[in-house]
């Protein structure tokens, strides 16, 4: 993605392999440390490399040039309970630089958009709940605090299709801000502290989140998308275009492609954009030190979004949330998948 908004070389993958063969010999200046630490880690790279070559060999480069100081701030940017205080002193969203997510919508207020929308008045139906698996819900650092109501709705859905749904005891970061910041020994003490479970699943939103626990939980991690696709949901049918955007840990980092649309079926008409497999920009920590690329990456998405001409865009991931609210302004609202479903699994038309 840095290297599409820039037309900058250097800053493609190609280009940072090439800057990490030179540094073999030589020691990096300023500016080739900056082309490494520019890197999103969105890991489009990797998906797209007729040659296998891993994503690791960039992410080394990228940990040798993040400063020092940086490292400090994982515990901080880490902790449930300053986003929480963030959440409440600010009604932005995460997006270009320390925005935080836009509070998820009351029950009434998504519903009337999502009419209006359609063009269609929806009734609440009822949902008769079938044997499903056990889960813990992973709450998540954002969407506990941020997008508390989404997350509720989650909830709802997982019961309404007879899924028993837990919650860990206790639990914080997964890992994934101390990972990105290069601070693995946090990293390693917050994995610890995190999953202790007998359930069938650990059901993650975030789709960060979700990657980093699976390199410590294994398989029994699972994103929510995939979950309720899973779950024979019966959903209502409307003339909805909606716009799909994929969170990069989700599409590159755990392969996750067909099943958003499968989990959609015929409710409405989903479209992928131009470029689907190309980085918003979010990246985690990256809107903190990358501003202007961040920017810039942002906006180059939110046009490729608008230009599907659909009613709705929609993400899995609250850091695309943020960022591409950001972006879109009030041409294209977006929302998470999650509330989409639970629209259309709990309404019929009136």
């Amino acid at each position: 993605a840095t290297y599409l908004v820039t037309g900058n070389e250097v800053l493609s993958p190609r280009g940072r392999l090439q800057l990490l063969k030179h540094w073999q010999n030589n020691e990096p200046d300023s500016d080739q440390l900056s082309a490494l630490d520019s890197c999103i880690g969105c890991l489009a790279c990797e998906s797209a490399c007729p040659s296998g070559v891993p994503y690791d060999l960039i992410e080394q480069g990228k940990n040798r040039a993040t400063p020092n100081w940086r490292r400090h701030l994982a515990k901080p940017l880490s902790s449930p309970a300053v986003l929480n205080t963030l959440s409440k002193i600010s009604d932005s969203g995460i997006g270009h630089a320390s925005n935080v997510t836009p509070k998820s919508m009351s029950d009434a207020k998504l519903v009337s958009m999502l009419d209006d929308l359609a063009g269609q008045k929806t009734v609440l139906r009822k949902t008769i709940g079938k044997t499903g698996p056990s889960v813990m819900l992973f709450p998540g650092c954002v969407n506990s605090t941020m997008l508390f109501n989404s997350q509720n709705r989650l909830i709802q859905l997982l019961q309404s299709a007879g899924c028993e749904v837990e919650f860990p005891r206790a639990w914080n970061c997964c890992g994934a801000v101390a990972s990105h910041l290069d601070n693995h020994q946090l990293a390693e003490t917050q994995h610890k502290q995190n999953l202790e479970t007998d359930c069938d699943y650990i059901v993650v939103e975030a789709a960060g989140c979700g990657r980093e626990l699976k390199e410590y939980a294994g398989e029994k991690v699972i994103d929510a998308a995939l979950l309720l696709s899973k779950l024979n949901l019966e959903l209502m049918k409307t003339h909805l275009k909606v716009a799909m955007h994929y969170p990069c840990h989700s599409l590159h980092g755990q392969k996750i492609v067909e099943e958003p649309k499968q989990l959609l079926n015929n409710s409405v008409q989903a479209i992928d954009p131009h470029e689907p497999e190309v980085c918003c920009g979010s990246g985690g920590t990256f809107t903190l030190f990358h501003k202007e690329l961040s920017i810039q990456a942002g906006k180059r998405k939110a046009e490729m979004l608008t230009d599907t001409n659909s009613d709705l865009a929609i993400t899995s991931n609250a850091g695309c949330l943020g960022q591409l609210s950001n972006s879109l302004g009030e041409t294209t609202p977006i929302i998470p998948l999650t509330d989409l479903v639970w629209y259309l699994q709990t309404r019929s038309k009136a």
